[in-house]
């Protein structure tokens, strides 16, 4: 198993600041602010999100394992 440094020189953990975290920021918010039957707006939003982050950080480690 490969070693993980969590530092900003590390690309994944400069991605992963600049917008997951916003989003989920964002998320909380239109959870608050949005009414019940738009609920589901915030939850499609951080699971779009994190599905095309996984799938950049996977497809990332399979570039430079080959």
């Amino acid at each position: 198993m490969e070693r993980f440094e969590m530092s900003f020189k590390n690309k994944r953990v400069r991605i992963w600041f600049s917008v997951i975290l916003p989003i989920t920021v964002l998320a909380i918010l239109l959870y608050i602010f949005l009414p019940a039957e738009m609920q589901i707006v915030p939850t499609l939003l951080l699971m779009v999100t994190l599905v095309v982050y996984y799938a950049w950080v996977f497809m990332s480690q399979r570039k430079n394992k080959g």
